[in-house]
């Protein structure tokens, strides 16, 4: 009797402890014109308690261990700014920069990786996973068969074989998120934006997976052609002499079924919010029992700089309810996200 479905439990488990240093420093100068906020953050995590797989001959496939050890370390810096103050006209201007790194120092045993999130997509080609001495949030996928020189190892008729083993395809952490955010007043009007950016981190485009299992991607516009993979025959060792069809076989059961070339750069430039604020005078309010009155018009999600062919790069495939390191990262038939306008009236007695 084996469970398959539920952890088994460790009565040696020990608790997890955690150590961290934070280092921070705050200034202002010319009349609270400038001002810097920077913090230095290191965290370790050790005997972090680990849900990884087992082998069924131990009575569960799931089970609980302690033996990870994972360091974060990163800054934050915040600069305030006002660059115009007249009597009638002020600019401010706020810049905010957030860079992590989440390392894994060890693992349990002889592990070099754990699949620390629940998210599987496109049938099973790519996962969340954190490596040893790498990312806490790689991208765990099926890749082509190579030899240690990196040459491809085909088979007999020519084409490109899957790996046996998942291997390490990407990383979901960012290399550092920013924002600029922009104040403008001007007597009774205001107007604020702000730009959020993300700089790295790959997405797995498994919208794109599906698609070109389907026929409707552009990566299958050369259907009906003929290459010469430029590798070795495995079997006999020889340089790949044949010409092979790329038809509709190649694209529904072999070509999307390695994951590297389904992993995109999700960087952005993102107009978050944009909103325009008016008070009315106080002579329109003088016979009202209203002391003031805010006029707002609020869009939000309103443009979207990038090179992702997908719908939106900030995506979570399965949802909030994933385990482990969540989903982010997988494009799984995602949709973007939703562009609003808000209109209100808020008045004070």
């Amino acid at each position: 009797f084996v469970n398959s479905n539920d952890f088994f439990g460790n009565p040696t488990l020990r608790p997890e402890f955690t150590n961290s240093i934070e280092l921070g420093a705050e200034a202002r100068f010319l009349d609270n014109r400038l001002g810097l906020d920077f913090t230095y953050y290191r965290t370790k995590s050790d005997d972090q308690i680990l849900g990884t797989r087992m082998p069924p001959t131990s009575g569960s496939f799931l089970s609980y261990l302690n033996g990870g050890s994972i360091i974060n370390k990163g800054v934050e810096l915040m600069i305030n700014t006002t660059p115009v103050k007249t009597e009638h006209f002020t600019w401010t201007l706020d810049l905010n920069f957030a860079k992590n790194k989440a390392t894994v120092e060890s693992l349990p045993g002889a592990l070099d990786r754990v699949e620390l999130s629940d998210a599987w997509v496109a049938g099973n080609v790519a996962q969340g996973a954190a490596f040893l001495n790498g990312s806490l949030f790689g991208i765990n996928g099926n890749v082509w068969k190579r030899n240690s020189a990196g040459e491809l190892l085909l088979s007999d008729a020519g084409y490109p074989q899957v790996h046996p083993t998942l291997l390490q395809i990407g990383d979901r952490n960012p290399n550092w998120l920013g924002g600029i955010t922009n104040t403008l007043n001007y007597k009774n009007f205001s107007l604020s934006f702000m730009w959020d950016i993300r700089a790295g981190g790959d997405i797995f485009n498994g919208t794109e997976n599906y698609l070109v299992r389907s026929g409707l991607s552009t990566k299958t516009l050369n259907r009906g052609s003929t290459k010469v993979f430029d590798g070795i025959i495995e079997s006999s060792g020889n340089k790949n002499t044949q010409s092979v069809v790329l038809d509709q076989n190649f694209y529904e059961t072999l070509y999307p079924f390695q994951g590297y070339d389904f992993v995109e750069d999700g960087s952005w430039y993102r107009l978050r919010y944009a909103a325009l604020n008016y008070s009315l005078p106080k002579k329109l309010l003088s016979k009202t029992p209203f002391s003031s009155a805010l006029i707002s018009i609020t869009g939000r999600n309103l443009l979207i700089i990038t090179d992702y062919s997908g719908v939106d790069p900030e995506v979570s495939g399965s949802g909030a309810g994933v385990g482990g390191s969540g989903s982010f990262g997988f494009d799984n038939l995602g949709i973007p996200a939703t562009r609003g306008f808000d209109f209100s009236l808020k008045v004070t007695l």
